[in-house]
């Protein structure tokens, strides 16, 4: 619709609103005996509150129409770029789940060939590939667990160290750490054959 066709369209609203205000107005005016008894409201009193309700929203869908329709169109832009966001971040995770699946296929011979005497688990993704998903690592943090593998500890991985905010938690964990290794080689030391 042209700018000129809606101004018309507009006019032609309002011209027909107040015509009809003015119609009700004379009648009312007039009054029968009914209007003028008990009941002194005017006599077409929706007609009043259609008329009004029409004034009201052609005034503000004129006035709103382009805020409106920059809006909208902005929302929609948004949508748009955070669909495209959310496609691209879908396709790398699954071009890396791919990545770590192939690494997985390959771990069996890998284990196999190098013979540890025990394999140490670096967090808690790593120690969930080789015990399983309902493996904690809160929970069994430097026990050792018999598998097809051969025997597995886990501990924290030093990148979740690295990471935490306070010094002093810092510090224990990384003792904690330290601990754990210890341990481990201590294990592998007492399975060593002589």
């Amino acid at each position: 619709m042209s700018h000129k066709l809606r101004q018309a369209a507009f006019v032609a609203l309002l011209g027909i609103c107040l015509a009809g205000l003015s119609a009700t107005l004379v009648t009312w005016a007039q009054g029968s005996e009914t209007a003028k008894g008990e009941n002194s409201e005017p006599p077409n009193e929706l007609l009043y509150k259609f008329i009004n309700f029409a004034i009201l929203a052609g005034g503000l869908g004129y006035i709103l129409r382009k805020p409106t329709a920059e809006f909208f169109g902005s929302r929609s832009a948004s949508i748009q770029k955070s669909l495209d966001e959310g496609r691209k971040a879908l396709e790398a995770s699954q071009a890396r789940l791919k990545v770590v699946e192939d690494k997985l296929k390959g771990l069996e011979a890998e284990i196999a060939a190098v013979h540890p005497q025990l394999i140490v688990c670096l967090g808690a993704t790593a120690a969930q590939s080789l015990l399983g998903a309902q493996f904690r690592l809160t929970k069994h943090r430097g026990e050792v667990f018999p598998t097809g593998y051969g025997p597995v500890t886990a501990t924290i991985h030093p990148s979740a160290i690295l990471r935490m905010p306070e010094p002093a938690a810092k510090d224990a964990e990384i003792a904690s750490l330290v601990q754990d290794l210890k341990m481990a080689a201590e294990y592998s030391t007492a399975r060593r054959p002589l």
